[in-house]
């Protein structure tokens, strides 16, 4: 087990039992690596929360194992663990039934419950990314970045103008609540959402939500475009 330290959280690179050989670590959402396994493999990626009495902070792993199927799920003890999974999202459809944000009816229908389940429109905590989320955090934790590069372009760049190119960026933002991204933004823009990205993560906590979100989205987008380059490339 090593320990480092950044800022003021020491990080421990402890993988626990899990065999070293199929263990990647890596430091934060904005490092997430991109790994190439076998069709019968995934990779599983683990991040762990502040301990904020210790200070410290485990590193974030990614981790190769063998991907499993629910025919390898045999008889009443497997078909009541499915059903104890399902069980176990649809209370927490019936959370946010109690919070008033959806139906009742959503917590009974089984279509919506497939379609929720794989909705990437949530963070972890099941909160709903919305454009005015996204806003919000945007406005708080990357315009003023974005502000300061314009003003390098062109100090003479009025208040209106700095703000305009602000909403036009926080726009840009918004569009990761669509779909099929890949043919929403340009190579350009994807490189310089990096860039964004990477500069804000420095700067909120570590544990930030929409930090995490976001990079999700564009580590999806980013695999995306290198799909697009690689078959352009193969003719």
């Amino acid at each position: 087990m090593d320990t480092k330290l950044s800022n003021t959280v020491v990080l421990v690179r402890d993988a626990g039992k899990l065999p070293s050989d199929d263990v990647t670590f890596y430091d934060g959402a904005k490092n997430k690596p991109k790994l190439v396994v076998h069709a019968a493999l995934r990779a599983s990626y683990l991040s762990f929360k502040t301990n904020k009495e210790k200070g410290t902070k485990r590193e974030s792993m990614a981790v190769v194992v063998p991907k499993i199927d629910t025919d390898d799920f045999s008889g009443v003890k497997g078909n009541e663990m499915l059903n104890a999974m399902l069980e176990a999202h649809q209370d927490s459809i019936l959370a946010r039934v109690a919070d008033g944000e959806i139906d009742f009816r959503c917590a009974h229908d089984a279509d919506w419950i497939v379609k929720d389940f794989f909705d990437t429109s949530r963070d972890s905590n099941g909160r709903k990314v919305t454009k005015e989320s996204i806003a919000e955090w945007f406005m708080a934790n990357v315009a003023e970045h974005v502000i300061a590069r314009a003003l390098v372009k062109n100090g003479q760049a009025t208040e209106e103008t700095l703000q305009n190119i602000a909403k036009g960026f926080c726009t840009m933002f918004q569009k990761f609540t669509g779909y099929a991204l890949e043919n929403v933004f340009t190579p350009v823009q994807v490189k310089l959402l990096r860039e964004l990205l990477t500069v804000t993560s420095t700067k909120v906590d570590s544990e930030d939500e929409m930090l995490a979100w976001i990079d999700a989205k564009l580590v999806k987008l980013e695999a995306a475009k290198v799909s697009q380059d690689g078959l352009a490339d193969l003719i």
